[in-house]
């Protein structure tokens, strides 16, 4: 019998599903859309409606991210995305601790938030100027949405966590001449993907077959509590930093003497710091393919922030410091993304056979 042109093309749509699912309900799925379609010839040029696309779109997100009771590629995949999703907007949270106390200490002083932080600190316009400017309300957003997604409210944190985005995505292309003749255009670049990437996360792998989280409120609230921590600490550093800077430039007259030191205090710094123990752990004790993957994936953010500063620094001159201590973290985090990326890959398990018995939610045309 002579397939018709829009039976061809919802088999076209159905492509986007697994082949080991499509083997064993695509004829269903097929017959369901057509008889739906009533007997329409080709001549009407008749497509799929885009709601059934969507509906075909949903299923593939939730059987290639499945959650328990799936295949275990899938199950891991889907493990691998809700991760990146909680471990990113951690971070975030933490990060919007460093933001607000920064605003309420500019505030204070009646100063911007560059005269808060490091005087005359390359790190301040990368890492603290624009992103302050430009993300408070964002990385606030990406912080409801991990309270939000921890204590089951999905629906509340897919809100949160597309405001989060509007910032992000607007804020690049409000700038004269961007990123055409904007130098810290991969500050811009980081930002996005540090907020835009975990948000995605959480709105593809939290879907109807994954069950909401319960964690207790200690757990919830601990990345605000982290970024309180840090926050003392750091500033606490920091402000023995600049008598010992004052120190040093006295002693040798190079005003960066101890420029490097910034680069470890930053959010993104600290985040490296973690990232890297946390890696290093998950190498050695072998925890699985979905947590090094989404490690890798969240490293790409921290290796774009501080390839902004490869990019704005001179590697001779008054930045020679963090021009080097930059190229150092970015070959350091780009070694760790590569072997959490093959470690990752080489642990997934294997694909599912066509025609072998798929576990999975059911279609629904």
């Amino acid at each position: 019998m002579t397939m018709s042109l829009l039976e061809r093309r919802y088999r076209s749509v159905l492509r986007l599903l697994p082949a080991a699912y499509r083997a064993e309900r695509e004829e269903e799925m097929v017959a369901a859309f057509m008889e739906m379609s009533g007997d329409a010839p080709d001549e009407e040029n008749l497509r799929p409606r885009w709601g059934e696309i969507a509906s075909v779109v949903a299923l593939a997100t939730r059987v290639r991210l499945g959650g328990a009771g799936s295949a275990p590629r899938s199950f891991a995949w889907g493990a691998t995305v809700r991760l990146i999703a909680l471990l990113g907007l951690a971070f975030q949270s933490v990060y919007a601790v460093f933001t607000i106390a920064d605003l309420i200490r500019a505030g204070a002083l009646r100063a911007g938030s560059e005269a808060v932080l490091t005087p005359g600190s390359t790190v301040v316009l990368l890492n603290f100027g624009k992103i302050t400017q430009l993300g408070g309300g964002a990385l606030i957003c990406s912080a409801v949405a991990f309270i939000a997604i921890m204590r089951g409210r999905v629906r509340v944190a897919r809100i949160a966590a597309l405001l989060g985005l509007l910032p992000a995505l607007i804020h690049p292309f409000t700038q004269p001449g961007w990123p055409w003749i904007d130098p810290f255009w991969p500050s811009d670049l980081g930002y996005l993907l540090s907020v835009a990437v975990p948000a995605i996360a959480l709105l593809l792998g939290f879907h109807a077959d994954v069950p909401p989280l319960r964690s207790p409120w200690w757990l919830t609230l601990l990345p605000v509590a982290i970024g309180v921590v840090f926050d003392v600490v750091t500033r606490t550093i920091l402000s023995s930093h600049w008598a010992l800077s004052d120190l040093l430039t006295r002693w040798t007259g190079d005003p960066e003497a101890i420029a490097w030191s910034y680069l470890w205090l930053d959010p993104q710094g600290l985040a490296i710091v973690g990232l890297v123990v946390t890696g290093v752990v998950v190498l050695a004790r072998r925890c699985g393919p979905s947590w090094a993957l989404a490690l890798a994936v969240l490293g790409v953010p921290l290796l774009t922030f501080r390839l902004s500063l490869i990019v704005a620094t001179a590697p001779e001159g008054p930045n020679a410091v963090l021009w080097t201590t930059a190229l150092a973290q970015s070959v350091l985090v780009a070694a760790l993304i590569a072997l959490l990326t093959a470690t990752g890959l080489k642990a997934l398990p294997g694909k599912v056979r066509p025609g072998a018995a798929v576990s999975g939610p059911a279609p629904v045309p």
